[in-house]
Parts: structure tokens; C-alpha cells; sequence
């Protein structure tokens, strides 16, 4: 079986490394993917062996959020 979890984030110093445990422990590091939108607090510096894509940040669009998880 594949499995994924998938998350946006921006500047979430407390609660990513939550998620981060919390599924990490469910699915493995290697099968979160956090889909940063220009954190600048160092949320996402030191996150160990998750996959980590980086988007511009700009007006939140949620067809565009949408259709880039779709893409994805």
C-alpha cells in the first residue's frame, strides 16, 4: 500500500512539529510532504527526512489549492 499525508503550512512553529510526530509516527517521515508557503520563522528548517516543496506565497486561492493537490 502507498500513503502519503499531505499539509500546507506557513510560520507554524508549534504546530507543524506536532503534525510532523504525529503522522511521522502513523506513516513514516518519508511519506509526509509539507507544502510550504514562504514560512520565515524556521518552522520548516528542521524537520528530519520529510519531503518538503516550496510555493510562493501570495493570496490564499483555494481552487488553486485545489487543483495543485489534484496535480500532485
Amino acid at each position: 500500500m502507498r500513503i502519503a499525508a499531505i499539509t500546507f503550512t506557513y510560520n507554524e512553529i508549534v504546530n507543524l512539529p506536532l503534525w510532523v510526530s504525529y503522522y511521522g509516527g502513523q506513516f513514516g517521515l518519508e511519506n509526509l510532504f509539507i507544502v510550504d508557503r514562504g514560512s520565515n520563522d524556521g518552522s520548516v528548517d528542521k524537520l528530519g527526512s520529510v519531503n518538503l516543496l516550496r510555493v510562493p506565497r501570495k493570496d490564499f486561492d483555494e481552487y488553486e489549492k485545489t487543483n495543485f493537490l489534484s496535480g500532485f
